[in-house]
C-alpha cells in the first residue's frame, strides 16, 4: 500500500513518523505567532470556532442577497475574512489535521 504518492515502496514506521514531524513542522511553520491559539486564557474550544464559522457563512449569504451595494458588501466581507476570520479557519484547520495524525499514528 502506498501511502505517499511517488513513493513506489511502502514506507516503513520510521519513514512515516519522519514524514509526520516533517508536516508538523510545516505546520508550525505556517503560522504565525501572532496565530497561536494559546493566550493567558488557553486554547478557544472547537464548538465555538466551528459555529462562528457557519454563522458568518450565513449573515455572509443574507448580506449578499439582500444589501443593494453587493460589489461593496462583498469586497468588505472578503477583507473581513482575509483578515479576521481565516485566523480561526486555519486554527480549526491545524486541530482536525493533528486530530487525523493522532488517529492514525495511536491506532491499535
Amino acid at each position: 500500500m502506498t501511502l505517499i504518492m511517488g513513493h513506489e515502496k511502502e514506507l516503513t514506521i520510521e519513514e512515516l513518523q519522519e514524514v509526520l514531524n516533517e508536516e508538523l513542522q510545516e505546520t508550525q511553520r505556517n503560522v504565525s505567532p501572532s496565530e497561536q491559539e494559546e493566550d493567558e486564557r488557553g486554547p478557544m474550544p472547537t464548538s465555538p470556532i466551528k459555529d462562528l464559522l457557519k454563522k458568518g457563512e450565513a449573515v455572509r449569504a443574507m448580506v449578499l442577497e439582500w444589501h443593494s451595494y453587493q460589489a461593496d458588501v462583498s469586497r468588505v466581507g472578503d477583507l473581513y475574512n482575509d483578515n479576521a476570520i481565516n485566523y480561526f479557519r486555519k486554527i480549526l484547520k491545524k486541530r482536525e489535521k493533528q486530530s487525523t495524525l493522532d488517529m492514525f499514528f495511536n491506532a491499535p
